[in-house]
């Protein structure tokens, strides 16, 4: 992950404030390397909304308060739902969703 936010300010040293577009495509990537972070078992986007399904051993290193907290804290009215031993949360694509989604991963990885 500090290769692509390296790489990022690299980028911005050398052409100054990039496109969004480009912003969005480093956003993408770092959603695809975060997706295969082992809190995470899927990501389902259905358009307007995401999916996250936690994978069962993500608890053994994630509190259920920190989940609950952050995702409160960084979208609007996530649903939460359990079932077969997996958490999963459901969020809106909302203004700036997809750096709130990588932030909420990267966040919840720390240990």
């Amino acid at each position: 992950m500090s290769e692509l936010n390296s790489l990022k300010a690299e980028f911005d040293d050398y052409y100054g404030n990039l496109p969004e577009a480009i912003l969005t495509l480093i956003e993408k990537r770092k959603l695809e390397i975060l997706s295969h972070y082992s809190i995470i078992e899927d990501i389902k986007d259905s358009g307007k909304q995401l999916e996250i399904i936690f994978s069962p051993n993500a608890f053994e290193t994630i509190s259920g308060d920190k989940l609950f907290l952050l995702a409160n804290q960084l979208f609007t009215k996530p649903a939460f739902k359990s079932l077969d031993n997996k958490i999963t949360i459901k969020i809106n694509k909302h203004d700036q969703w997809l750096n709130r989604l990588n932030e909420f991963i990267e966040t919840l990885s720390k240990k």
